[in-house]
């Protein structure tokens, strides 16, 4: 039997594959679709992952997914995910 997904889980996974911390990567449900969010998500031109739910997919798609858009994202960089996302400075100034 195939283990029920979680965001958890799935998060989990692509922490430990790309060696992201906390909050670099979530999942976020809006309108019934899951987006990619967090600091890796705000990068990417196409956050959208799956509409229903999150055994739409198995969990080797959901990373498959996430490793699409993270090439599509560093084509041009000459960096790891985790190295380009460290490099961005998140701090917002307000005037």
């Amino acid at each position: 039997m195939r283990k029920l997904l979680s965001k958890k889980l799935i998060l989990a996974a692509l922490t430990e594959r790309y060696e992201l911390s906390v909050g670099d990567v979530e999942l976020i449900k809006f309108d019934g679709e899951y987006h990619w969010a967090g600091r890796v998500g705000a990068c990417f031109a196409d956050t959208l992952a799956v509409t229903g739910n999150l055994s739409t997919w198995p969990l080797e798609r959901w990373l498959e997914d996430f490793n699409f858009k993270s090439e599509k994202l560093l084509a041009d960089k000459g960096a790891s995910l985790k190295a380009y996302i460290d490099s961005i400075d998140w701090n917002v100034e307000y005037e």
